[in-house]
């Protein structure tokens, strides 16, 4: 039920499919670590972890923009552009 997770120092917001919003006091590294094992989540950016089944689409550009169901548009590194275009056509 996670659509993205957002660093906020050493927190996390998680958004959630329900419009619930929930702190946790872990860093995003931190939550990366114990979603790695999980298919669905990506980082996108040094401050975003999406949930690649709730991508609405995506916005070409240098590195792009992804838009979540929620309506929120992610910035996508130019780094992580091409996995990311890897993964998305998996899902």
């Amino acid at each position: 039920n996670i659509i993205r997770i957002e660093a906020n120092g050493s927190y996390c917001n998680f958004y959630l499919i329900d419009g619930k919003k929930i702190l946790l006091s872990k860093k995003l590294g931190d939550v990366e670590d114990i979603l790695n094992m999980h298919e669905d989540f990506f980082r996108v950016h040094k401050s975003n972890i999406i949930n690649l089944r709730y991508v609405e689409k995506y916005i070409k550009g240098e590195g792009g923009e992804i838009q979540m169901i929620d309506k929120t548009s992610i910035v996508l590194s130019r780094t992580k552009k091409a996995l990311f275009l890897e993964l998305f056509a998996k899902v």
